[in-house]
């Protein structure tokens, strides 16, 4: 069995183990700052609604490796990364070696998933939970949420728009004004920063993003677009057909 064979085992545990949301759960997501791939990752929500982010790195046989110190190697940046991070692999009887292994990840505070014969998982030891900056958080939930998406800045305005309009209201069909939405995903420098490090360049001035957003949602049966006197204090309301594409809210709560 090839280490990529592994991952779809490993989201599903993640899933159904973890909580973590289908749509934010997958592989390989670059992460720039280490010029590498992690492979498998997921979002979860727990202690009344806090996202909680997990990170996994594989390798075909994990125990019994004469490269476990290298293995340990590669996990440890990812700290930084997610709250909490796993070593996973196939797995086998352990020996003295693989205890010491064992024990070394448990003083590192990084969690072990390992595979039998069958292709049973088994969460050999269980991570720590790291303490991540709200800066890298923040990149980090942007990256996973913008991973697969052709059209960044208008899909973020479009789920903005759903999360602030859930967030000041109960209605069925959330609403809010542009500029609300914008203050609130582009408040400072810092957070238009983290947005330009995924996208590329982009100067984030507020009619600069209303401008894509219109040519991607404009006139679609998705929104519903109030105009107003500015288009920066247009209304925007997600329809019935449009909250059929919103995610999970991990952008603004």
């Amino acid at each position: 069995m090839g280490e990529e064979e592994l991952y779809p085992d490993i989201r599903e545990f993640l899933i159904n183990q973890k909580n973590c949301f289908p749509e934010y759960c997958n592989f390989e997501l670059y992460l720039s700052e280490l010029s590498r791939r992690i492979d498998v990752f997921g979002i979860s929500k727990e202690n009344g609604g806090e996202k909680v982010i997990y990170l996994s790195e594989g390798k075909k046989e994990l125990l019994k490796n004469k490269n476990f110190a290298w293995v340990i190697g590669e996990v440890l940046p990812l700290q930084r990364y997610g709250d909490y991070v796993y070593v996973l692999g196939a797995g086998g009887d352990f020996e003295d070696e693989d205890k010491a292994y064992v024990e070394e990840c448990k003083k590192l505070g990084v969690g072990i998933l390992v595979f039998d014969e069958t292709g049973k998982i088994d969460e050999l030891l269980e991570p720590v939970r790291n303490d991540i900056e709200s800066s890298v958080r923040r990149k980090m939930l942007l990256k996973i949420f913008l991973r697969d998406t052709s059209t960044p800045i208008a899909d973020l305005i479009f789920q903005g728009v759903y999360e602030y309009g859930k967030l000041k209201s109960d209605t069925a069909l959330p609403c809010a004004k542009f500029i609300d939405v914008y203050n609130c995903l582009f408040k400072n420098e810092a957070c238009k920063e983290a947005v330009r490090s995924i996208t590329g360049y982009h100067t984030l001035k507020d009619i600069d993003v209303r401008r894509p957003f219109q040519r991607e949602y404009g006139g679609t049966p998705y929104v519903k677009i109030e105009r107003m006197g500015s288009r920066l204090d247009d209304f925007i309301c997600i329809t019935e057909e449009g909250m059929k594409m919103v995610r999970e809210p991990i952008l603004l709560d």
